[in-house]
């Protein structure tokens, strides 16, 4: 039996209260192959139950996100910037960071790759879509991953196969198209996605050595790495009914190359805000 600490164990109880008493709009059922998991409906209900779940047709969250690599160190940067990530299942997603210069558009509709940069307060001034059959892959495969960590959500753009992990009861791999191949990982405790495990090709930079950097020399960026990537779900608190993580991180190596510090979620948006510019 999972056993949640008081704190989410009243807030659970009150949700499931307080959802079962209203009626669902905007019904979306898991896949069949999907029902039969125990961890994916321990989770799910352990967030809140399925009933709130099912209620959220789309959602945005707004916070910061601190990346990037500093080459002089061969470490993680903390540059920050202003993030929103604007989801609806399965078929709608939007990253949107606000830099002091440029404000970056990285996303999906449908079958439309989003991909823009755009000067504060100018026009876009650049775009990247010369493949957008590569885009669209990476874009459906970053919404997956954010849905299968936040929401438990198995109804992604991409269709996804849930078997048994390596880990026994507190994992489940997930795979889709295109090489999409994952780990879920559930805390033994409540019950709640705690990680997304893959492996991904990352770029380490090594430290500048004192000869380069009296010479003012770059060096060469080096060759690309398949390291285990794993993007940890946590500091969860009640948000309308439902349990949803406040820190979302990033980790490869032993270094955490992006953390996203929640500030708030707006659940179910009017759909003119979801997909404003």
């Amino acid at each position: 039996m999972v056993r949640l600490p008081l704190s989410l164990f009243v807030a659970t109880a009150i949700a499931h209260v307080l959802c079962v008493a209203e009626p669902l709009v905007g019904v979306h059922e898991l896949p069949p192959a999907n029902q039969n998991s125990e961890l994916l409906r321990r989770a799910r209900e352990a967030m809140g139950g399925d009933a709130c779940l099912r209620r959220v047709t789309s959602l945005i969250l707004q916070g910061t996100v601190a990346s990037g690599f500093d080459a002089g160190r061969g470490a993680p940067s903390q540059s920050e910037a202003a993030i929103e990530l604007r989801m609806r299942p399965p078929d709608f997603f939007l990253r949107i960071e606000s830099h002091p210069q440029l404000r970056s558009r990285k996303g999906f509709k449908g079958t439309v790759p989003i991909n823009s940069v755009t000067p504060v307060g100018d026009t876009v001034v650049g775009t990247d879509n010369a493949r957008p059959d590569l885009l669209l892959k990476l874009q459906r495969r970053k919404f997956a991953e954010l849905a299968l960590g936040l929401l438990a959500e198995t109804q992604t753009a991409m269709p996804l196969r849930v078997e048994r992990g390596g880990n026994g009861a507190r994992s489940l791999k997930i795979s889709g198209p295109d090489g999409f191949s994952a780990t879920l990982d559930f805390d033994p405790t409540t019950g709640l996605p705690a990680s997304l495990r893959f492996r991904q090709l990352e770029v380490f930079p090594r430290p500048i050595t004192a000869d380069e950097r009296r010479n003012r020399v770059v060096p060469p960026l080096p060759a690309p790495e398949d390291v285990e990537v794993a993007i940890i779900f946590d500091e969860r608190r009640p948000v309308d009914r439902l349990l949803l993580p406040f820190r979302v991180r990033r980790i490869a190596r032993g270094m955490t190359l992006e953390e996203i510090r929640v500030q708030r979620y707006i659940l179910n948006p009017a759909p003119e805000r979801l997909e404003s510019k």
